[in-house]
């Protein structure tokens, strides 16, 4: 009992650490909401499934928006997911969803994740990590590919799946003989997974990853830039002069796109030019800190969503943000990480802490949520009633109502 002591101060010290340092930034108060209205407007339209998330789950407070996201807040808070080992789903309890049985079963964490149909799920993560559902889950070795012929480490943050030939994936690595990480794109054909090159003189690292056609696709990351690529080769499409990081893209049309990232960073696309006129005036609302957004996702050019930290969820709606009351209201408010549309007032929201929240009908429900669960970082689905949730420790979840 004695030599157990220590570690287990520690592990207490270290949650402590990290509630204290979530409580100095307090959740922001409800600005604007009652002034939202009342009646969903979210447009009758099919919109393109490609949301990507953040890369990781770091203190907005201690990193620079010039350096890569490592997962600091893994080791401070336990990540108590369940041992995927058992030959059955393990039932969750409140709704559907269920661990999903996967052999091998992952170990490091997933950042991203896309399907082009529902037979055909990319999750993609740490140390290269990519897994692969047609029917079943399997890994991919990134190693046997030509993306990874040159590079000793590889983390993927982000992935969109046009086709079952045609899948980009978005991250750093470090390529042999370097110290340095750099940004990484990888393309899969078919047959092999292929490094892409930046554009010439670039060589951040890449968070965010949408697109609404193989003509049309962008990436964005470190230093505020913004790639796309046009189905020939990946070019610089801005590059804001303040270089903050963009966490986030997504868009309903080649005219209606959104960035978002460090500092409550938000950007607009408008068909022509990127914008900052649409941002969010978090000072204005009294707010102590402001938080990073960690993805976005474009309905119309009349109604979008945009969430991060401190629990942060903003709807976009007749022409300006609108901050979402935090319901329901945890202490210290997770970071919300990822975001799926199932349809017209019907959202999915996951995040820390075995956070997941379902938004139907104006209101949330946050009963799905894991107690005491690790850090859930992307959703998506094929279809209201089968959705796939990924995160930390290798976890994969289902929700197949």
């Amino acid at each position: 009992m004695s030599r157990s002591f220590p570690f287990v101060f520690v592990v207490i010290f270290l949650i402590s650490a990290c509630a204290e340092d979530k409580i100095s930034a307090p959740p922001l108060p409800d600005v604007g909401s009652s002034d939202l209205p009342a009646a969903d407007i979210d447009a009758m339209v099919t919109d393109s499934d490609g949301h990507q998330d953040l890369p990781a789950d770091t203190d907005a407070n201690t990193l620079p928006v010039d350096q890569g996201f490592e997962t600091t807040l893994d080791a401070a808070i336990p990540d108590t997911t369940r041992d995927m080992t058992d030959d059955i789903l393990a039932d969750l309890g409140p709704a559907t969803w269920k661990f999903a049985n996967v052999t091998p079963k992952p170990t490091g964490t997933f950042y991203g994740l896309h399907g082009s149909a529902a037979n055909d799920v990319w999750a993609v993560g740490k140390d290269g990590s990519i897994y692969r559902y047609t029917g079943v889950w399997a890994p991919i070795d990134i190693h046997t590919h030509n993306c990874a012929s040159q590079q000793t480490s590889i983390e993927f943050y982000g992935v969109w799946a046009h086709s079952s030939t045609n899948v980009w994936l978005v991250g750093k690595a470090t390529a042999s003989g370097a110290s340095d990480p750099v940004g990484i794109i990888c393309h899969y054909d078919g047959t092999d997974i292929n490094y892409q090159a930046l554009p010439a003189g670039h060589s951040e690292e890449l968070f965010g990853l949408w697109g609404i056609d193989p003509s049309n696709i962008w990436a964005v990351g470190q230093k505020g830039l913004i790639l796309r690529h046009d189905q020939n080769k990946w070019q610089v499409d801005s590059q804001h002069v303040d270089q903050k990081a963009l966490l986030g893209v997504h868009g309903s049309s080649v005219s209606d796109v959104w960035a978002v990232g460090w500092d409550g960073t938000m950007r607009y696309y408008d068909g022509t030019s990127w914008r900052d006129d649409r941002g969010f005036d978090f000072s204005a609302s009294g707010a102590t800190a402001i938080p990073a957004l960690r993805g976005v996702w474009a309905v119309s050019p009349t109604t979008a969503w945009a969430y991060g930290d401190d629990s942060t969820v903003l709807r976009w709606a007749t022409s300006q943000w609108y901050l979402v009351p935090q319901v329901p209201h945890m202490f210290p408010p997770p970071a919300i990480l990822g975001m799926w549309r199932a349809g017209q007032s019907d959202l999915w929201f996951v995040g820390e802490m075995g956070t997941i929240w379902h938004w139907l009908t104006q209101s949330l429900d946050a009963s799905h949520s894991i107690t005491g669960g690790g850090n859930i970082r992307a959703v998506w689905g094929s279809s209201p009633n089968d959705i796939w949730a990924v995160g930390s420790g290798g976890v994969i979840l289902r929700y197949d109502n």
